[in-house]
């Protein structure tokens, strides 16, 4: 069962359209493959007295048209709809990040080799954000730590959201020394102002 999705998947990513030549290279294809098999048919119920390959062809691309033009509609629109369902299962919904299940197949397709540094992140105090300033600034800044941690990591590593203020970084390949230096980046935390021009200031353990 599992193999015939991954083939499904595949077949899928492949017929999948990029642009408007690759969309009307794929139309001309399947006409072409249709005319093809018109041709084979009428060779083994006709033999000699069948109609060309290029008659088959032109016959297919009035028959076939549409039928290859809806079917590479299907399977864009079953493409964009199977990426969006890969994201919304993927991708923490506030903040952008990935979310606990993608972080965990993240880390598990890179390690153990090249190895690295793994750190865990609390917002510091965020109950009392919550409590002085509402959700919804809790909300923003919960935003505004997750492109803090993206911007002091480096373009390779891994940063999710495990629920809550808790957050997760991994520093592929890292050493020591170059863990304690990001680390000092991460914990400085972020200043950002509320909608009601408030100047909040929010730090993380590490």
């Amino acid at each position: 069962m599992t193999n015939r999705i991954a083939l499904s998947d595949m077949a899928i990513a492949f017929i999948a359209l990029r642009g408007t030549f690759d969309y009307w290279s794929k139309v001309v294809l399947l006409l072409l493959l249709i005319g093809l098999v018109n041709f084979l048919r009428d060779t083994i119920e006709y033999g000699d007295q069948r109609d060309s390959l290029l008659s088959n062809t032109i016959e297919a691309a009035f028959t076939g048209l549409p039928f290859c033009v809806l079917a590479l509609s299907l399977i864009g629109r079953l493409k964009r709809m199977q990426n969006n369902l890969m994201a919304l299962a993927t991708t923490d919904m506030l903040t952008g990040l990935h979310n606990r299940r993608a972080f965990y197949d993240k880390v598990r397709s890179v390690f153990p080799n090249p190895g690295g540094v793994l750190m865990m992140i609390d917002v510091d105090h965020f109950k009392r954000v919550n409590d002085s300033f509402g959700h919804g600034v809790g909300d923003l800044c919960l935003k505004e730590i997750a492109s803090h941690l993206c911007g002091a990591v480096r373009a390779n590593d891994i940063v999710a959201r495990l629920g809550g203020e808790e957050f997760a970084v991994v520093l592929i390949g890292a050493d020591r020394d170059t863990a304690e230096k990001i680390g000092a980046r991460l914990a400085a935390g972020v200043q950002f102002q509320s909608s009601r021009g408030a100047n909040i200031g929010v730090t993380v353990s590490v």
